[in-house]
């Protein structure tokens, strides 16, 4: 077995034993709150052993219903965790593909939430290299964004090549995604931004600006994607 694989396997036991004890540790807390169950100990066991199937029986890339493992795994610094792709290497075929799919959801979702919909195609176009990414076609997501310690309806999952705390949401459709994407961007740390209309190059620098990401040259990334294809044309276009 290479090393990386060794190292990997380790980072995800060591996912599944920490949610294990999370798990265990929630559960007994509850039954040791009643004093009849209390004096059960085989109830003990048999919790810690459905515990250890429902976590083993699946295997070692475990997916999790709540996303709390007792620590916060939203990150401090950003909105979403993955690398953006560098605009060069997606392949043009791909982002028409992926712009004529989903143009009409960004525009839907502009008119709702004030967000450019060129800002949010270019966003979708580099977080995901125009929906090529692993988080896209397994997870529908679109634009990594992780799970939050607060999200007790949220589907998350950990990938192997992650930090054993790099939880990422799992949604049921690219429409979801698009949607959690608008609501992350109501949030009050970007408040500022629909001050700027649809001047999209202000909104790249106020993402970048507001935390959204931490690659310096995000905003430009970000422009030269919008530039590059023509997204600002879909600003101008009405809700149909």
């Amino acid at each position: 077995r290479s090393k990386k694989s060794t190292f990997q396997a380790k980072k995800a036991l060591q996912t599944t034993w920490t949610g294990m004890r999370w798990i265990y540790r929630t559960i007994m807390g509850f039954l040791n709150r009643n004093p009849r169950i209390k004096r059960l100990p085989w109830l003990r066991l048999a919790t810690l052993c459905l515990v250890g199937f429902f976590l083993f029986g699946k295997g070692v890339d475990v997916q999790w219903g709540i996303a709390d493992l007792n620590k916060s795994i939203q990150p401090i610094s950003e909105d979403r965790s993955v690398a953006p792709v560098e605009p060069e290497t997606i392949q043009a075929g791909n982002v028409h593909e992926f712009i004529d799919r989903f143009s009409k959801t960004a525009v839907e979702e502009m008119h709702l939430f004030g967000i450019p919909a060129s800002i949010k195609m270019g966003q979708a176009i580099i977080e995901s290299g125009a929906g090529s990414s692993v988080l896209a076609q397994e997870s529908n997501n679109f634009f990594g964004i992780k799970c939050k310690r607060k999200c007790l309806s949220c589907t998350c999952k950990n990938y192997a090549d992650d930090g054993p705390y790099d939880m990422f949401r799992v949604f049921d459709s690219p429409w979801e995604s698009f949607r959690a994407h608008s609501e992350l961007l109501q949030k009050s740390r970007y408040a500022s931004l629909p001050s700027f209309g649809k001047d999209y190059k202000k909104w790249a620098e106020g993402l970048k600006k507001a935390g959204y990401a931490t690659d310096p040259g995000y905003a430009r990334k970000l422009i030269s994607v919008i530039e590059k294809y023509d997204l600002d044309h879909l600003d101008r276009l009405m809700h149909t």
